[in-house]
């Protein structure tokens, strides 16, 4: 067993002799199969445990919660995204679906998922699966299954890493998978200690039983339900925008990750449903608004043409000049024919001077 002395490691004396030194040469050569070819076979289980624990690390996830796992693919010993990590990573980065496309090919269900993070960057992916012959349930699941591929596959590549996510391992060929054993690491009692060390930071939040958060379940579904929102002296209330709704649901990210995992996936699905429609509804009502200024602007300026005299023509259209140029040509061809009728009147003493 190694020992500490005041050089460092030293090995026991009664180590094995046939155990074969580890040379500089074999070093680089573990370091190029798993930095460059990604292949993890040549590491011990304490090696790959380590390794584990840094890359869930790396993206601030929780190692506990078993995010990845390991699989054999084309001879090479590599690790894909499970739901925990993917489910972890939309809370962490705050990543929304906003937009869901299906579409069929040849018997198979494409659907295509565009997602967003908090800083406002974007990703798409797509997620698969075959429907040829499928009718109702089996037809019903298989497109939920190109729903939560898309999501997934959207996620980590928004995420930045380029791992196979784990609804994507049963459409690879059996002759491109091997079988993981027990080369699948469990923490070692070293690997814990460096998890426990402040050099490692890893969001630990403890999931309440469903009997235990019921309660808190059922308030986070009546204020994502809520219509209105009080204003900012807390005396009054108004509808709720998307922006009140975005807010609530950054607020509300540590009560929601409490929850259980099926609960907090509800929330999140239909704060992005709610979230959309909101969106939606305020789009149709600036149209609206700008459509009926629109309409009171050309009303008012038709409404003031006939009580111009000659010399206030020219300075009325001037005075008008920027909303005309901001209405509708049909409404402009309209205004154009007013003036101009309203000036023959005058038999051309005006100085009329209408801008087609």
């Amino acid at each position: 067993m190694p020992r500490i002395c005041a050089t460092g490691w030293q090995r026991n004396m009664n180590m094995p002799a046939a155990l074969a030194p580890f040379t500089l040469t074999k070093a680089a050569e573990i370091i190029e199969a798993v930095m460059i070819r990604g292949d993890l076979a040549n590491l011990t289980t304490e090696e790959r445990a380590k390794y584990y624990v840094r890359v869930c690390q790396s993206v601030g996830l929780n190692p506990m919660t078993r995010p990845f796992e390991y699989i054999v693919l084309n001879n090479k010993l590599t690790l894909y995204a499970r739901k925990d990590a993917t489910d972890q990573l939309r809370a962490l980065h705050k990543v929304s679906v906003t937009e869901l496309t299906e579409t069929e090919r040849e018997g198979v269900c494409i659907v295509t998922a565009k997602v967003m993070d908090a800083e406002g960057r974007t990703d798409a992916a797509k997620g698969a699966v075959t429907i040829s012959g499928l009718t109702g349930d089996a037809l019903a699941n298989a497109i939920m299954k190109a729903e939560t591929k898309a999501k997934r596959r959207a996620t980590l590549s928004l995420c930045g890493l380029g791992l196979l996510d784990e609804t994507e391992l049963e459409t690879i060929p059996a002759s491109a998978k091997g079988t993981v054993g027990d080369t699948t690491p469990a923490l070692t009692a070293s690997a814990r200690r460096a998890l426990a060390s402040d050099t490692i930071t890893v969001a630990r939040k403890s999931v309440l039983p469903k009997k235990d958060a019921a309660g808190a379940y059922r308030r986070l579904q009546a204020e994502l339900d809520a219509e209105t929102v009080s204003d900012d002296l807390g005396e009054t209330m108004r509808p709720r925008t998307s922006e009140d709704l975005a807010d609530w649901w950054e607020a509300s990210a540590d009560r929601v990750s409490k929850l259980h995992p099926e609960w907090q996936e509800i929330l999140r699905l239909r704060y992005e449903e709610t979230l959309s429609t909101l969106r939606q509804r305020e789009k149709a009502s600036d149209n609206r608004f700008y459509r009926i200024r629109e309409e009171s602007t050309k009303d008012r300026m038709l409404a003031e043409i006939p009580s111009l005299t000659a010399d206030q023509i020219l300075p009325w259209e001037l005075s008008r000049y920027d909303e005309y140029e901001t209405m509708p040509k049909e409404d402009r061809d309209m205004i154009d024919a007013a003036l101009r009728a309203h000036n023959a009147r005058f038999n051309g003493k005006s100085h009329l001077h209408v801008v087609s």
